[in-house]
């Protein structure tokens, strides 16, 4: 089984994940964060959101945050960094709300930000 960057990274950073690798053989699961702002904000264009200006997190966004960013570009970027080993911290992932189910729309977008293209 060929292992991934992240996991290999993450092995050897961490001494429990190596010596856990080494004794069994178990590899770290590696995961692409989701909620259901990363869904609405990958629905839109990357030059539209690069467009969206002002956003703030909230708790009506799913996050217990109440972080600014210039561009929903730059939101997208925070919130899914790249393929996550579990177990890593990831700010994103410890102030979203895991509870938070519904789903989002480009009107609740458009409440939390600033400058509108549309």
């Amino acid at each position: 089984m060929a292992l991934s960057s992240a996991q290999v990274k993450w092995i050897s950073k961490n001494h429990r994940a190596f010596i856990d690798y080494q004794l069994t053989g178990k590899v770290p699961r590696t995961y692409w964060p989701d909620s259901p702002l990363i869904r609405l904000l990958e629905s839109i264009s990357p030059r539209d959101r690069l467009r969206i200006c002002g956003v703030r997190l909230s708790p009506a966004l799913g996050y217990s945050n109440a972080a600014r960013f210039h561009t929903a570009q730059q939101l997208l970027a925070w919130l899914k960094p790249r393929e996550l080993v579990e177990g890593e911290p990831c700010p994103a992932e410890t102030c979203r709300i895991k509870s938070f189910g519904k789903t989002l729309t480009l009107d609740d977008l458009k409440a939390h930000s600033a400058s509108w293209p549309y």
